[in-house]
């Protein structure tokens, strides 16, 4: 590594408290897998929750239901888990300083 490299580490720790109330008050909604980056089982959360209730005419509704209902009991156990896989997932930076020194010169010298 150069002298003038400089490493920046940021830790964005996810909240369980704030996890368990998405998952209780907007469950239905799969809030709480976005907030721990999940949009993806999310988007799945959501769209079996909408297409039971669009489909409870017809009563194959209960059915997605049922299974989305299982999965947001699950999840209560899962969050845990999911937050402890957020946590990992920690950016670091690494800065050359010189680097950016001579491109700052570069730029400016550009505008004058």
């Amino acid at each position: 590594m150069a002298e003038n490299s400089v490493i920046i580490q940021v830790e964005e720790r996810k909240s369980t408290t704030v996890a368990y109330l998405l998952w209780f008050f907007l469950g239905g909604v799969g809030a709480h897998r976005f907030y721990l980056g999940k949009p993806g089982t999310a988007l799945g959360m959501l769209a079996l929750n909408l297409l039971g209730w669009l489909t409870l005419g017809i009563f194959v509704g209960f059915l997605f239901l049922a299974v989305f209902a299982i999965w947001w009991i699950v999840d209560a156990f899962l969050i845990p888990k999911m937050i402890g896989a957020a946590s990992q997932a920690v950016p670091v930076v690494n800065v050359n300083l010189s680097q950016k020194i001579e491109t700052q010169a570069k730029e400016q010298g550009m505008e004058e």
